[in-house]
């Protein structure tokens, strides 16, 4: 299996990944990750033979770092080659290409034929297209809620499994963490578009500390440390004491935001971790690729807000002074959100 991505996407195909180990048997199997996903692999599959490549972002240095791996991955013959990447590049069709095989089953999503139609290599086993906006979160009785990238992995899995999946087949899944306590707050995407805007985050954090009277704290990556102090500064007023975490392992991360009776995030990993704990989870998602990586549920209890607009699937090219598809959600549905969440952390919803 092939799954070069970061955390959050990594987060995502985990409901697929252990379907397809089960399937196959973990010892027949070789999965292949990218260094940020590696630490939570090596945890969740101990057991799985594990290769450790670059992936597509700095496209370039990528390429040259693997090109480093390519005899060690040209040599490895396998009867198939299944992809959990939809949204492929030239450096992740080059990479598959490197492997013998007879048999490779991937989809084809609509973003890969936009991105780069004329350096495709293989015919895809199942046909996908990029996921409109009256198309996303078809919903059962339970609450569970499917993504257009979950929506794939189920389609990979129908292909390997040979029989229809279920929703809960492909949604990923964590046990709750105990105890439950505090507020964490992950404000902060991979880019200053994606954040949480701060005039709507302080209305979330004033509500959340109202109704909860939990320990608030921010997290982020090293290098995001003085945004998040300032952030922390901006909305003091509204909730007092806030922390501010920057540096953690990915056992301590996993375990804040299992055990958290409330997250607020931007779109990023934090967000995918929450869903996964089925947490109730306040979510600032915006129309750069909406309806591909979210909104998803596990349960009502995820709340993914998001402003609707016709610029959207802009892949983060914002042509506005700021990304409208954030900055134009309302505070009082930030407010009611939050409302709902805490409803939920209490078994009131």
């Amino acid at each position: 299996m092939v799954k070069l991505d970061r955390l959050g996407d990594f987060v995502l195909a985990l409901a697929a990944i252990r379907a397809i180990l089960r399937h196959y048997g973990e010892d027949r199997c070789l999965l292949v990750i990218s260094p940020v996903a590696e630490e939570l692999a090596a945890t969740e599959f101990p057991s799985t033979t594990r290769w450790v490549l670059p992936h597509s972002l700095g496209h370039m240095r990528a390429l040259k770092a693997a090109f480093l791996h390519r005899d060690m991955v040209s040599r490895c013959q396998v009867d198939k080659l299944i992809c959990l990447r939809h949204q492929r590049w030239d450096y992740d069709e080059l990479v598959l290409s490197w492997f013998l095989t007879s048999s490779c089953i991937r989809t084809e999503d609509g973003w890969t034929r936009r991105r780069a139609p004329e350096q495709r290599v293989f015919q895809c086993a199942t046909p996908g297209e990029f996921c409109p906006v009256d198309r996303v979160l078809p919903s059962d009785g339970r609450g569970i809620r499917l993504c257009r990238e979950l929506e794939l992995h189920r389609q990979v899995l129908e292909e390997v499994l040979e029989r229809p999946v279920a929703d809960e087949e492909v949604v990923p899944a964590w046990a709750r963490l105990e105890p439950v306590q505090g507020i964490v707050v992950s404000p902060l995407g991979s880019q200053g578009v994606r954040d949480f805007p701060p005039r709507l985050l302080r209305a979330a954090i004033g509500q959340a500390a109202r109704s909860l009277k939990q320990s608030i704290v921010l997290i982020g990556q090293p290098h995001q440390r003085h945004r998040l102090e300032e952030l922390a500064a901006y909305c003091r007023d509204q909730a007092g004491s806030i922390e501010v975490k920057s540096r953690c392992c990915l056992a301590e991360f996993l375990g804040t935001v299992g055990r958290a009776c409330l997250v607020i995030s931007a779109d990023t990993a934090t967000a995918h971790v929450a869903a996964t704990f089925d947490r109730p989870a306040v979510i600032a998602l915006g129309g750069g690729h909406y309806g591909q990586f979210g909104p998803w549920c596990r349960s009502s209890r995820q709340q993914w807000l998001t402003h609707s607009a016709d610029c959207f699937w802009c892949d983060w090219t914002c042509r506005f002074p700021e990304p409208l598809c954030l900055t134009g959600i309302p505070e009082q549905a930030v407010v009611a959100a939050v409302e709902k969440a805490v409803a939920s952390s209490q078994g009131q919803a």
